[in-house]
């Protein structure tokens, strides 16, 4: 269990706009990288315990989910299969602007 936890708390260390990015960040200047990927999963576990416990949806303190600006990023499209997927409508812009112009010879 703690491997899984250690994974997913490395993740939401590299997680933008999420309350574990900066809590992880601040403890790596205080006690290092492997002890704040340690207490970041402890900080996961613990909110996983209040959702259960409670029976709430989690809601992560530094989201607004009053402004609905975090479904702008997602955009929901179908693939080939049928199946339904989301693509993140910001990164793939960026890929688009970041390509060379293409010119014809």
């Amino acid at each position: 269990m703690r491997a899984i936890l250690v994974e997913y708390a490395h993740g939401a260390a590299r997680t933008r706009h999420c309350q574990f990015r900066k809590y992880h960040k601040a403890l790596t200047v205080r006690r290092g990288h492997k002890r704040a990927i340690v207490a970041t999963a402890h900080k996961i576990l613990r909110c996983i315990f209040a959702v259960l416990r409670d029976g709430t949806p989690y809601r992560d303190p530094a989201t607004d989910y009053a402004s609905g600006s975090f479904h702008a990023r997602y955009e929901p499209s179908v693939r080939s299969d049928g199946a339904n997927s989301a693509r993140c409508v910001n990164a793939r812009a960026q890929r688009r602007s970041s390509r060379p112009a293409a010119t014809s010879a």
